[in-house]
This record gives structure tokens, sequence and C-alpha cells, in this order.
């Protein structure tokens, strides 16, 4: 499953790192996720939704928002969760 956060806010178990509206989050910790989920700051997306900040620039590799590029759409998608963007 894939998150963005509905809602700013600083996620306590990350160091208090501060996710903005729209930024995607991963964690590995279901039951984290359900209590973001149901204090309304996440809210569930599709592939599709975060794959629209990638850009596919052939040969498997993605380029980031912020500039980056990486290898395979999987290492893509969690680089893009590790942005916080």
């Amino acid at each position: 499953m894939i998150y963005k956060a509905k809602t700013p806010f600083k996620e306590r178990h990350e160091k208090m790192k501060l996710y903005k509206k729209g930024d995607v989050y991963s964690y590995d910790d279901n039951d984290r996720i359900a209590f973001l989920v149901d204090q309304g700051y996440l809210e569930e997306v599709t592939e599709e939704e975060v794959e629209g900040d990638l850009n596919h620039v052939g040969g498997g590799y993605y380029e980031l928002p912020n500039g980056e590029k990486v290898k395979g759409k999987d290492e893509a998608l969690k680089a893009l969760a590790e942005l916080g963007d």
C-alpha cells in the first residue's frame, strides 16, 4: 500500500521528520500506519497517483523530483517515499 500525508505532521518514529501535505509516507509497522490513518494524517493512494511524481527517462531509469536518477520502478517508488517531498 502507498500512503500520502493528508495534513502536515511530524513522525516521532523517524526523529521528528516533518511530512507535508501530499508527501509519500512509508513505514514497516502496519499498526503505526493504521493509527495515522485513523487520526486523519494519512490517506491510501494508488500507485498511479504516486507515479505522477516520477519521470521515466528510459532504460529502466526514473528521475525523481529532486533530479536524482534511480534504476527500477520499485526502487524509484521507495526513493520517492524517502524524499518526503
